[in-house]
């Protein structure tokens, strides 16, 4: 009998622990996350380059890849792939995450206001009538 409630109760743990991983993570908040993004259109925009190159389809393109857009050495070397942990860490702190980045932005310190912005990323990159064409 302990045994099956021992069990029990770890079986319960991990489903109530996925859910709230689940949760934390559906809990993203687009309308922070375009208000934050506001910050990165004195450089950026989501669908033709500027000062920097466009937001659209970031998510799960290889950093330093856009075609017509001039990279630092440092971004067309990083070997990165832009994914939720490496914008996560990239956007914490630029210049210390990939020294000789030309992008001169202290960063977003806070962890959701910097999960909301790559959460709007993510969901904007995936709206055709922005993106189209962009890759």
């Amino acid at each position: 009998m302990f045994r099956s409630i021992k069990s029990t109760y770890v079986v319960l743990a991990g489903i109530v622990a996925s859910a709230g991983f689940a949760f934390g993570a559906a809990a993203a908040d687009l309308h922070n996350g375009e208000h934050h993004y506001e910050e990165c259109r004195t450089c950026h925009a989501l669908d033709m380059p500027v000062i920097g190159p466009p937001h659209c389809n970031v998510v799960g393109r290889k950093a330093g890849t856009f075609t017509g857009f001039e990279y630092t050495d440092a971004m067309k070397n990083s070997g990165l792939t832009w994914d939720e942990k490496t914008l996560d860490q990239f956007l914490n702190d630029p210049l210390t995450f990939m020294p000789g980045t030309a992008m001169g932005f202290a960063g977003v310190r806070d962890p959701k206001d910097r999960a909301d912005l790559i959460a709007y990323l993510t969901k904007v990159s995936s709206d055709q009538k922005v993106c189209a064409g962009i890759k």
